[in-house]
């Protein structure tokens, strides 16, 4: 992983400390995922949530690259971890579910369609 390594090396951090910054993400994302979930069930607007996590992800990415230099703290690299997060959670499940809700039943089952080469 590349922020493993960045945050290792050249933020100069512990391995113990590099691993809890690059697992913020996917612990953060992991929560977002389940109140998008809630928000979906109340607001029944995919588009707007997904809008709003292409926004995040945009700053993200901008953050990246303002704390890319050595003098970024742990808490700048963790904060830009937790906002890559709310990003990825609000993304991957609205998608994950507009996609299920215009997919047939029979082709929901990836593991044999994928294997047996069947086109849905």
């Amino acid at each position: 992983m590349y922020s493993y390594t960045y945050v290792l090396v050249a933020a100069n951090e512990t391995t113990l400390s590099a691993k809890r910054i690059t697992s913020l993400a996917s612990f953060t994302s992991t929560l977002t995922a389940a109140v998008m979930g809630i928000a979906v069930r109340y607001i029944r607007y995919l588009k707007v949530i997904i809008i709003f996590g292409f926004c995040v992800e945009v700053l993200a990415f901008g953050l990246m690259i303002r704390y890319r230099g050595a003098g970024a703290t742990a808490g700048d690299l963790a904060a830009v971890q937790v906002v890559r997060g709310i990003a990825v959670g609000s993304i991957s499940f609205p998608v994950q579910a507009a996609i299920q809700s215009v997919t047939k039943r029979e082709c929901k089952s990836s593991g044999p369609s994928l294997t047996q080469g069947t086109v849905c």
